[in-house]
């Protein structure tokens, strides 16, 4: 949904925050009553909101009141990977790795790994399990603009890691629930998958994006090192 003047955008997800995008120029009470008619299309309560930490502050008096009091801040930091032909030329060093699109027969353990990532990084209980055989169906998509679960494979050919790919449809295209089971850790896994995606985002001339908690020094050391640079810096309240 956005705002008439073009001034705020916001997006929802059913059992995920909402996320709030404003321009420079925008009022507490414009802000107040765009966000009470998205409430309103809404028709439920939302566990939390993401957006600039003033806009986020706003939102947040305004939920609290009509909620919940604030439970957890955290700040969200916001990366892109410029389309350097440095990037787009260089040899990725995964020797004897292959990026797959998911299938069911994965939905075992991406159940137990879902569960981590959420866990992990979110510090949030996971969907319901039918949810991972949706996004292994997904990943089989062809579309860019669809949702697609992508699983890593070891030379042996042992599961090590996934990734998803979300929102190809315009300019850029977000990584998402990139992770890597607890025993496959700091073995260079999660760097491969990375720079695979972001091979697959770069060959459709898109830009690749993602979000990540500042709190999480393994994740942001991990995109930094494959070149991602910071774009912004998010306020995320949960309810």
């Amino acid at each position: 949904m956005v705002s008439p003047d073009r001034s705020a955008m916001a997006l929802y997800s059913r059992g995920k925050p909402i996320w709030l995008w404003t321009g420079e120029h925008w009022s507490a009470e414009g802000l107040r009553s765009f966000f009470l008619k998205f409430l309103m299309r809404v028709k439920e309560k939302p566990c939390g909101i993401v957006a600039e930490k003033k806009a986020a502050e706003q939102c947040g008096i305004f939920l609290s009141g009509r909620y919940v009091a604030k439970l957890k801040e955290r700040e969200i930091i916001s990366y892109y990977l410029p389309a350097e032909e440095t990037f787009k030329a260089r040899k990725v060093s995964a020797p004897g790795c292959v990026l797959r699109q998911a299938a069911l027969k994965d939905a075992g353990f991406l159940t137990e790994w879902v569960a981590g990532f959420y866990r992990d990084a979110l510090q949030a209980k996971p969907p319901h399990d039918e949810d991972f055989r949706v996004l292994a169906k997904r990943g089989a998509s062809v579309s860019m603009d669809a949702p697609r679960l992508y699983i890593l494979e070891d030379k042996s050919g042992s599961p090590s890691g996934m990734g998803m790919l979300c929102g190809g449809d315009h300019c850029a295209c977000r990584l998402n629930m990139v992770c890597v089971p607890v025993e496959k850790r700091r073995q260079g896994y999660g760097k491969i998958m990375v720079e695979l995606l972001c091979e697959k985002i770069l060959s459709r001339d898109k830009m690749p994006v993602l979000y990540t908690s500042a709190e999480n020094a393994a994740a942001n050391a991990l995109y930094r090192s494959v070149g991602f640079k910071e774009a912004g810096r998010l306020t995320e309240f949960i309810f």
